[in-house]
């Protein structure tokens, strides 16, 4: 056997969708010379004989392939469709609906090979960040099969994301990331040190006088409610980005409750992100229908009636 090995030196750089030729050709042949010794002490040269020669010739052709698969988020213009599928972002059920389409991946030139998801709990660690909540490096699930969805059973409370890693037939790869919440132990308590507070009110006999009849009136809960579980993990702190970083549109950099789970910080105080607020007098009665999100204060004031003969107030916490 004949082993050939060849160097060559190409002149430019290659690029991407470059296409490398080459042709390997190998021929075989030859001639015999027979000696006769028929006759004693004679020697007899016959002609040569020789044979046809076989060539073989052999053709490949490499592609460079240098970028990872791409989702139709990138195209022009983007499609609608989100990366990860998730049937509930923020979730009291200890399972949830994971799903993907492979349809909306593409990889023009080596082709998309397998999908790979892992779940990863998301914690904070001050001794790795004080920035902010980082993605643990063990994954608690791991789904390495060529499917487009699965089921997740939450091990426990907590933060988690969701990895999926896209590779194509050249060891290129994509990923993309999405979180999800599930919290089934959480609840609302309340700080008895730090009361509902009213001001300008005179407190006589356990009952509250109030002693204008315009302007405003503040109502203050600083610290009067609190999560203990959202508070003490830091469960609504900003989200560390991935090592490398990911694309803007492959993590979930921007957006806030309910309708997703970011990078970004939920506001919040002692674990509370939001409050309902409402009043009625003796002659009318208001209210604020509608949640308000946590702005980063403590203190709300509210627009008084012209009069106020007796007043009650009550709030709701999440």
């Amino acid at each position: 056997m004949i082993e050939c090995n060849q160097s060559i030196t190409l002149d430019n750089a290659l690029r991407h969708n470059d296409k490398l030729h080459f042709h390997a050709i190998s021929s075989t042949g030859g001639f015999i010379k027979i000696n006769n010794y028929d006759v004693p002490g004679v020697v007899t040269i016959n002609n040569a004989e020789h044979y046809s020669t076989t060539s073989a010739v052999f053709s490949n052709t490499i592609i460079f392939d240098f970028y990872p698969p791409q989702h139709c988020l990138d195209l022009s213009p983007p499609c609608a469709e989100d990366i990860i599928l998730v049937d509930q972002i923020y979730s009291k059920n200890s399972s949830i609906a994971i799903a993907w389409k492979k349809t909306d991946w593409q990889d023009d030139s080596s082709g998309v090979r397998d999908f790979n998801v892992e779940v990863h709990k998301v914690t904070f660690d001050p001794n790795i960040s004080r920035e902010g909540l980082i993605m643990g490096i063990q994954e608690v699930h791991s789904l390495n099969k060529n499917k487009s969805e699965m089921i997740f059973e939450f091990p426990e409370a907590g933060l988690y994301a969701i990895v999926l890693t896209v590779d194509d037939n050249v060891a290129n790869f994509a990923r993309a990331r999405r979180f999800v919440f599930y919290d089934d132990i959480s609840s609302i308590a309340i700080n008895t040190t730090n009361p509902i507070t009213v001001s300008s009110t005179v407190n006589n006999s356990g009952i509250l006088w109030l002693g204008i009849t315009s302007g405003q009136v503040t109502v203050s809960w600083a610290g009067h409610f609190y999560n203990s579980f959202h508070r003490d993990s830091n469960l609504l702190a900003a989200i560390e980005e991935m090592d490398p970083p990911l694309p803007a549109e492959y993590d979930e950099t921007f957006g806030q409750p309910p309708l997703t789970r970011s990078r970004e910080a939920i506001p919040n105080v002692e674990g509370i992100t939001r409050f309902q607020f409402d009043y009625t007098t003796s002659r009318s009665g208001k209210t604020w229908p509608e949640w308000r999100n946590i702005t980063g204060h403590e203190i709300y004031d509210l627009e008084s009636c012209q009069r106020l003969d007796t007043s009650k107030a009550s709030s709701t916490e999440s």
